[in-house]
């Protein structure tokens, strides 16, 4: 009896093997909530989210669509019925292959946070009271996801990183102000079975842990460095997938136990210079460009795309792979890699960094190989010179700052003085709104009897044009009669 039950599964994953790749697809768009690109981007996702677009010998449909905050700029939505659910998502994101995706999962950055009337609980009223077809999903403030796509398991932790450090990324003090209710809820969930029996574990948030920009109040975010980062490192997490800095960056430490930091802040905003070229692990930037990321995942593989434009509109992409449990001890031969290998990937096999070389180069052990980085045209590729590069391991000292160096770095006088003014800047402009906010009845009856005061004197004015309205100053008469326009100078005629 059990004979047939057996041969009919031996057949079913023969065919799951041979017809569909044990394969699945992720995309993810960071800071997009923008029109300065119009509705560029939802078009080019949208061919890439379709099985057509055989990604990394993937063609299957997206399961899944990562929004990593800064939904919308510049200050949020104030309901679920804000035009700009329109403008900026329905309009971008309501296309074939994008609809085709289950849900489009939502973390808030810290420009959906700005808007003092509602927070960001309009984002997540609108899983609910959005239209029937739309795909937002965004139930809480931090959540969890599961994919199970062609016998691949990704299990996603999407976090809420405004609340994780206290507010905007520059602000001193992140430790202190830490949301530790939502760091117990991550531990818990990264170590629970069902994400530990994951092929991939992923966490999202909206700022990055580790960047490349150098800009004050951008980069490594302090906080989460000193919190997140070590729950990342104890369970093993595959990458952190983050926005906020408007560059494309991939900083790869796994090979320390670090997850692979997958920078995506570029799909609505791009920036350019104060970027850290040496910083420690890093393997891909580009800046200056628009974009977003693709990532497929295989049983022992992460291959991310990052689709880009430039300013000439061509569009370009970079592939990075990463590989599932790769270690030091792992063999190295220089001659299986092309121009398209990747220089950090080595680093684990005694590549060290020369910070003297312009450009920047990795050398092998024994000068038997020379990595150099192609900054112009983002990419890297390893130079064979001769033979195998022996194995050697690498002092984790070597390729990552420590948390307390990091932390350690004194602000100067003007950074604090800046710190001081930008916070003091943005309670007067939170004060200002919610006074207008309270104030906004009498304002608008102001409003209203200004300007049926200005259409009166216009109707005045028209039907005698000698009439002084406090609008047209002659010769023998003054503006003094209207308190608005008072004035104790002698006026000249201006009318023509």
């Amino acid at each position: 009896m059990l004979a047939p039950i057996i041969l009919l599964l031996s057949v079913a994953s023969a065919v799951l093997v041979q017809g569909t790749p044990q394969c699945a697809k992720l995309l993810s768009a960071g800071d997009w909530g923008t029109t300065d690109f119009g509705a560029e981007l939802g078009a080019w996702m949208d061919r890439v989210a379709g099985s057509g677009e055989n990604l990394a010998g993937c063609p299957v449909q997206a399961s899944g669509l990562l929004l990593l905050g800064d939904n919308f700029y510049e200050w949020g939505v104030s309901s679920t019925t804000d035009s700009k659910w329109n403008s900026l998502y329905e309009n971008q994101f309501n296309r074939p292959n994008l609809q085709a995706i289950p849900e489009h999962w939502a973390t808030a950055g810290n420009h959906d946070h700005y808007n003092v009337l509602a927070g960001t609980s309009a984002q997540k009223d609108y899983t609910n009271a959005g239209p029937a077809n739309s795909k937002w999903t965004f139930p809480s403030d931090y959540y969890t996801k599961t994919v199970n796509q062609n016998g691949v398991k990704i299990f996603l932790v999407f976090t809420e990183s405004w609340k994780l450090v206290g507010g905007d990324s520059w602000l001193p003090l992140q430790s202190i102000r830490m949301d530790t209710t939502q760091l117990q809820w991550i531990e818990a969930q990264l170590a629970s079975q069902e994400a530990q029996s994951a092929d991939w574990l992923l966490v999202i948030g909206h700022y990055p842990i580790r960047s490349i920009y150098t800009s004050f109040g951008r980069g490594d975010t302090a906080g989460l460095v000193r919190n997140l980062e070590p729950l990342l490192k104890k369970y093993s997490v595959d990458a952190y997938i983050s926005g906020h800095d408007h560059f494309h960056w991939i900083i790869d430490r796994k090979h320390l136990g670090y997850p692979v930091y997958y920078g995506n802040g570029a799909s609505g905003k791009r920036d350019k210079g104060d970027v850290n070229y040496s910083k420690r692990g890093l393997n891909f930037v580009v800046e200056d460009s628009i974009g977003f990321q693709s990532h497929v995942f295989t049983k022992t593989q992460m291959i991310t795309t990052v689709h880009y434009k430039l300013r000439d509109g061509a569009e370009r992409t970079q592939t990075f792979i990463q590989t599932k449990n790769v270690g030091p001890s792992t063999p190295f031969d220089c001659e299986q890699f092309s121009c398209g290998a990747t220089c950090d990937q080595y680093k684990e096999f005694g590549c060290s960094w020369s910070s003297t070389a312009n450009p920047p180069k990795f050398r092998g052990p024994g000068g038997k190989g020379t990595c150099v980085l192609n900054w112009d045209k983002g990419t890297s590729f390893w130079e064979k010179n001769d033979g195998v590069c022996s194995s050697a391991a690498l002092l984790e000292a070597e390729v990552l700052e420590t948390d307390e160096q990091m932390l350690a770095q004194v602000l100067t006088p003007a950074q604090i003085a800046g710190t001081v003014m930008g916070t003091l800047a943005v309670v007067a402009g939170v004060v200002a709104m919610a006074i207008v906010y309270r104030r906004r009845s009498q304002i608008k009856t102001a409003v209203v009897r200004a300007s049926q005061r200005l259409t009166q004197r216009l109707s005045v004015r028209k039907s005698n044009p000698d009439a002084n309205t406090g609008l047209v100053a002659t010769a023998d008469s003054t503006v003094s009669e209207n308190p608005l326009f008072a004035s104790s100078a002698k006026t000249v005629d201006i009318r023509v």
